[in-house]
């Protein structure tokens, strides 16, 4: 018994002794290896150098430019040694052309973005003012009322999204402004309140009575880009300035002046009873001549309900129009042509009239081709109604164009009224 526990305990002890030595042989092999001089330390160790990516094969852009312009002359020495004459044309008619675009778009900065940009900023100084008093109603403290904050919450909204809660289209015209088409934001302008015009802004109607067809007019002429100017070929030929030269701002020299004309002629001549809105829509801003017009023409219509013609007089503004196209010969005489213009209205913009509009068009297209055969451009059908559907017999003529004098636009205007008299005439 004694002699098996003595063996244990030797098995014990020398399993314990050889487990620590071996720890520390393992422990201390490095020491002992770079003692005997077979091994590198311990904590040393080698690693492979990294590898580096080999960079991928790219040209410089300065090489490519180099090797273009080297082939470029080389071309051009190969042209020159065999095609001297050609070449030496073909390179003078780039410079030209060249020069000529640049000479175009400093003229083109210079005289229609930088004007058109500066008379877009131009702001009236007391615009915020009229919207808070159009949208928010002064409180003062002598008013002793109760406020309408539903009805005040829809006077601001009105003022200022256009978007009117007690008119359907308003609401309709918002959402289709976000749809995939857009409209041109002169003719989204919603109508103001009269209650808030200026008094000198509300329509200035003339009128011009006769007796042999009664005193009520029967023909409506007014003027919704009223600025719209004459100015002539050669003008234009000589480089002059476009936006000042083709609008006459706040005044009543373009198309005004030949609704007077055309107005005149009707009542002295042909004894027809016209009223004649000379009111400036379009200035000093242009996107509201529409909404100005419409108010122009509601007044006058709800005036003189006897009215049974209604005439947008404009000009129309062609760029770089052939002769052809904007003046045509009567009796010796030249003169410019004359356009009629039908809205047919879309979506949310309806004009319940259009096809009346339309009819009336062509009985004013047809009788200018049967009294003045070319003096008519014929009858353009839009997608807007331009206020036509105010009345079933409204449409929009533009006598001439830009490129055209005014004298002929007033030579114009006489054929034209020789047709609308021969139209109420035979009514």
């Amino acid at each position: 018994m004694g002699r098996h526990l003595i063996r244990g305990n030797l098995q014990y002890f020398w399993h314990r002794g050889f487990f620590y030595i071996r720890r520390w042989l393992k422990k201390n092999s490095a020491a002992f290896r770079r003692r005997l001089g077979t091994g590198r330390p311990y904590s040393s160790r080698r690693y492979p150098p990294p590898r580096r990516p080999k960079p991928p094969f790219r040209i410089s852009k300065r090489l490519l430019f180099q090797a273009a312009f080297a082939l470029v002359l080389a071309l051009m020495g190969f042209l020159m040694a065999n095609y001297p004459l050609e070449t030496g044309e073909l390179i003078t008619k780039a410079v030209s052309s060249g020069a000529r675009c640049v000479a175009s778009g400093y003229r083109w900065v210079k005289t229609e973005l930088y004007p058109s940009l500066v008379f877009s900023f131009q702001a009236d100084v007391e615009i915020s003012e009229r919207i808070l008093e159009s949208g928010l109603p002064a409180v003062g403290p002598g008013r002793s009322e109760k406020l309408d904050l539903v009805a005040m919450t829809k006077k601001f909204v009105a003022t200022v999204t256009s978007v009117n809660f007690d008119e359907v289209e308003s609401i309709l015209e918002a959402q289709f402004l976000g749809s995939d088409f857009e409209f041109p934001s002169y003719m989204t302008e919603r109508a103001p309140d009269p209650a808030f015009l200026p008094e000198e802004t509300k329509p200035q109607v003339e009128v011009v009575e006769d007796r042999d067809h009664g005193d009520e007019p029967l023909i409506a002429i007014y003027h919704t880009h009223s600025s719209e100017a004459y100015h002539g070929r050669d003008l234009h030929l000589a480089g002059e300035k476009f936006f000042p030269g083709d609008y006459c701002w706040g005044e009543s020299t373009g198309v005004i002046s030949v609704g007077d004309e055309l107005a005149r002629i009707l009542a002295d001549e042909y004894r027809i009873p016209v009223v004649h809105s000379r009111k400036i829509h379009d200035y000093p801003v242009f996107r509201d001549a529409y909404t100005n017009s419409r108010l122009t023409l509601e007044n006058i219509l709800r005036e003189y309900p006897s009215v049974e013609i209604v005439i947008d007089l404009h000009r129309d503004g062609l760029t770089k129009p052939p002769e052809e196209a904007i003046t045509t010969t009567v009796a010796g005489e030249r003169l410019a042509r004359v356009a009629i213009i039908v809205g047919k209205g879309r979506p949310g913009f309806t004009n319940p009239h259009w096809e009346r509009n339309k009819a009336f068009a062509e009985r004013l297209h047809q009788g200018m081709e049967k009294l003045y055969p070319g003096l008519s451009r014929g009858i353009i059908v839009k997608d807007w109604p331009y206020n036509q559907e105010l009345h079933p017999q409204a449409v929009l003529v533009e006598i001439g164009d830009h490129y055209n004098t005014r004298e002929e636009a007033i030579k114009s205007a006489h054929l034209v009224a020789d047709v609308l008299a021969q139209l109420v005439q035979t009514r």
